[in-house]
């Protein structure tokens, strides 16, 4: 009977030691990362058009939503675009100086009203138009929206073809002068040519 009792004991502290349910057992099925894209889409338009911003144009894609908005003059000149990550690219028009020229931006409508992913390449594109900056004309910048959240400058390579393409809704999209764009940022962050400031208002 005796040798009995320290296996006993052994039997009753592995009991205690064992962890008690929660009651949340579960609840990690109801966490989520980032934000949710459209609540904060319409977060952000409130907030600019409070400030005394119109909306342009709102585009809304698979993985992102896309806001354009003219300033209190009637200019276009302002663009963000949001993902689950957030503001993930923001371009604000700059009235320049006599080291810096003037740029304003102007989110387009893709080219076809069928697909975002106007390249057929499996992305969503994204087509805002510069006009000013280092050419003093204008060009096309074109994005891509990954489903990673994240939005990236593209180089037009050489023959890129839109679908849609001479029948584009938007003008500027039918036979259009692609910018130039650094392929990434030192930082490792998204690089884009006079850009403006790229914080949230």
């Amino acid at each position: 009977m005796p040798p009995r009792i320290p296996l006993l004991s052994l039997c009753v502290a592995c009991a205690c030691a064992a962890p008690a349910p929660s009651p949340f057992f579960g609840d990690e099925r109801y966490l989520v990362l980032g934000v949710q894209p459209e609540q904060e889409a319409d977060r952000l338009e409130q907030q600019l058009v409070e400030s005394g911003h119109a909306l342009q144009l709102r585009l809304r894609g698979q993985h992102f939503h896309a806001l354009g908005f003219r300033d209190r003059h009637g200019l276009v000149g302002l663009v963000r675009v949001v993902t689950a990550r957030g503001i993930v690219l923001a371009l604000d028009s700059d009235t320049g100086d006599a080291l810096r020229p003037a740029v304003r931006y102007r989110l387009l409508a893709p080219p076809s009203p069928q697909t975002h992913d106007a390249d057929g390449d499996g992305f969503e594109e994204i087509y805002v138009e510069r006009i000013g900056g280092p050419t003093s004309g204008r060009c096309v910048l074109v994005f891509r929206a990954r489903d990673s959240g994240f939005v990236d400058a593209v180089q037009v390579p050489e023959g890129y073809a839109l679908a849609g393409g001479a029948h584009a809704r938007e003008p500027a999209l039918r036979a259009p002068a692609f910018c130039d764009v650094p392929l990434a940022a030192p930082d490792g962050g998204l690089a884009v040519p006079d850009a403006g400031s790229p914080a949230a208002p």
